[in-house]
């Protein structure tokens, strides 16, 4: 997709230092805000492996810096039991929703999704979310991350519940995307659809994304959290609106 400096390519390498600045920063976003915008430049199935595979050094870098947030038994007593069953019907369900089909619920899904955070951003109820809510969270988070490697949206949301701080809260959701996007690789390399021009894509693609991860860490202590979550909203939904079209 990038070995030729297209207009379409050029875009797709900002988009990737901007997705994964943000991830950087917040712990999630690189795969969800990525797929948004560079589906309007290229077919969502040749994106899904590219940005899924981008995410596995990202996550391995911030679990190595952040290991002493890390949270083990939440993640595993807590989290995976949930987010593990969603997953798994969603790679199984993944051949369903591909084409048309699939750009139009993806654009579903992140207008509900941002909608939704954008609205407790603005207004928060100062309620503590309820255990049953965290859970369902949890299994549509797996759900979409099987289907679309975007469940980040949702699985924030949940974990954001834990109340961790902001490191705890990137380093517990790092481990979980690692673990997810790592088995959708090996998935992904198993019915074909990784090829020689995906990893060609990847390696051009490493120092974009070095440089993303080097400036989402010097930001991540820096940038009101509030106000940029509340942009990264607002840029899904528009992104999920367009891709109504």
């Amino acid at each position: 997709m990038i070995e030729n400096l297209t207009l379409a390519s050029i875009l797709l390498i900002l988009i990737v230092f901007t997705s994964n600045t943000i991830q950087a920063i917040t712990g999630f976003g690189s795969v969800v805000i990525g797929l948004a915008l560079a589906a309007h430049l290229f077919p969502l199935a040749e994106l899904v492996p590219l940005f899924v595979i981008l995410n596995i050094p990202l996550c391995l870098y911030f679990l190595v810096i952040d290991r002493a947030s890390i949270h083990p038994g939440i993640l595993f007593r807590k989290l995976f039991p949930w987010l593990i069953p969603g997953f798994v019907i969603g790679m199984l369900l993944s051949a369903y929703f591909t084409g048309t089909t699939a750009r139009i619920i993806f654009g579903v899904v992140l207008i509900v999704l941002s909608i939704r955070e954008i609205i407790g951003i603005v207004r928060p109820s100062g309620k503590a979310t309820s255990g049953a809510v965290v859970y369902a969270s949890l299994f549509a988070g797996g759900f979409v991350q099987g289907v679309y490697a975007s469940g980040g949206p949702f699985v924030t949301y949940a974990v954001a519940a834990l109340r961790l701080d902001r490191s705890g809260l990137r380093a517990n959701l790092m481990a979980i995307w690692l673990i997810l996007n790592g088995i959708l690789t090996v998935r992904f390399a198993l019915i074909g659809t990784i090829t020689a021009r995906t990893m060609k894509d990847v390696g051009l693609l490493l120092p974009v994304l070095a440089l993303g991860m080097a400036c989402g860490q010097l930001l991540h202590h820096r940038i009101p959290e509030k106000g940029f979550l509340l942009l990264v909203y607002v840029v899904l939904l528009v992104s999920g609106l367009t891709l109504l079209r």
